[in-house]
């Protein structure tokens, strides 16, 4: 871990495993006590998941033996290897220290933690019951870790493809074109379509590659930028995705999905269905469903019942909604939300499968295409050439 020491000449930098080790060497080299020890800003601010799993059911485990919320913190940051967890829960522990609340000194890593880690803070830090809801913010995060992994695994395969597309396409412009050029312009022969086609788009990608290529990493660098920070054009960016059919089928089970968690876990948190909507709602990130779910949130505000409000989304089946009008009337809205969760789980699992059962079909026909293309465009002029001479 990564260490700033202050002193009355100034700060400097040092490796320590932990306060203690780093206030040893800090008096070794000093031979007084440094002012202050604190954890050093990582260079770059990447969090895994594994590491929020760890620290939530450390909390929950330290909070549950009643210690402090503050020697908790203390400690997670004591037992962490990670660089930016310890110095994202020092800050915390300083603002706490300075009198703020804790899902105050937690607002200011939103993007590390997210909006449902927030809410649930905020209502156990209300409820006197922070132990229970770190507990299911490790749920949380333990759930979330598992469904990206099965996306990344089921992606796998497709992006191998595409980037064997991608190397491929690279090698022809750069190796095989300029030769079969060269071919062609000795002998002076006539062309087909295609061959034309092709001479003219490597001329074009000899002249122009190189501002494509810095086009393209400066717009996507601007897009993922945009994204992250959620700027002017982070509403754009999502409409957009929205309007593909399938991909808008995808993220509206998926955020449906994870509202649905985030207001089953809430509840078991024994918040208020109004504020447990109200939390859940704050917890999606897509701009387009939020809309939709807020008009749930009005609904519920206008005195509709659970089922009837989330119909006024449109994102639920009818069958779920009748339901949760069920569970409402017999009080039994933990075990049918549940019920809930799974058959979403299942339906998101489909229509991820859907999804890359055609996107690799496609990704080969796209690569048979290219190949059928340079062979035509290749070959066809060396075997007229060949019927010359």
């Amino acid at each position: 871990m990564r260490y700033k020491i202050l002193t009355h000449q100034g700060h400097y930098t040092l490796y320590a495993s932990s306060f203690q080790e780093a206030l040893d060497q800090a008096l070794h080299k000093n031979g007084i006590p440094p002012l202050e020890i604190q954890i050093s800003k990582p260079f770059f601010e990447f969090l895994p998941k594994k590491h929020l799993v760890i620290f939530a059911h450390q909390m929950a485990l330290m909070l549950k033996a009643k210690l402090p919320i503050d020697e908790a913190l203390h400690q997670s940051i004591q037992y962490t290897q990670n660089q930016t967890l310890a110095y994202i829960l020092f800050c915390i522990l300083k603002e706490l220290n300075n009198g703020l609340s804790l899902d105050q000194s937690f607002k200011a890593f939103n993007h590390i933690f997210g909006n449902f880690a927030l809410s649930l803070i905020q209502t156990g830090a209300r409820s006197g019951n922070l132990a229970l809801c770190f507990e299911l913010l490790a749920n949380h995060y333990t759930q979330t870790q598992e469904t990206t992994r099965q996306i990344q695994k089921a992606l796998t395969y497709p992006l191998i493809i595409l980037m064997c597309m991608i190397i491929c396409g690279i090698f022809v412009f750069i190796v095989l074109i300029p030769q079969y050029i060269q071919i062609f312009s000795q002998h002076n022969a006539e062309l087909p379509l295609y061959t034309q086609i092709l001479l003219n788009l490597y001329a074009f990608f000899s002249h122009h590659g190189l501002f494509i290529l810095l086009g393209i990493i400066l717009l996507s660098g601007i897009c993922i930028y945009q994204y992250k920070q959620r700027l002017w054009l982070y509403p754009f960016l999502q409409r957009c995705i929205f309007m593909i059919p399938i991909v808008k089928n995808l993220i509206t089970t998926h955020q449906s999905y994870y509202y649905l968690l985030s207001l089953s876990l809430l509840t078991q948190a024994k918040l208020p269905i109004k504020e447990a909507m109200l939390y859940a709602q704050e917890s999606i990130t897509f701009l387009p469903i939020y809309e939709q779910l807020n008009q749930s949130y009005k609904a519920l505000c206008l005195g509709k019942s659970l089922a009837m409000s989330l119909k006024c989304s449109n994102l639920f089946d009818p069958l779920l909604l009748h339901l949760l009008e069920v569970a409402l009337k017999g009080s039994k809205l933990q075990e049918v939300l549940e019920l809930c969760l799974c058959e979403l789980q299942n339906t998101l699992k489909d229509r991820t499968q859907k999804l890359l059962s055609l996107l690799e079909p496609l990704l080969v026909i796209i690569m048979g295409a290219g190949i059928l293309f340079l062979s035509l465009a290749i070959l066809t002029p060396l075997q007229n050439l060949s019927q010359v001479f």
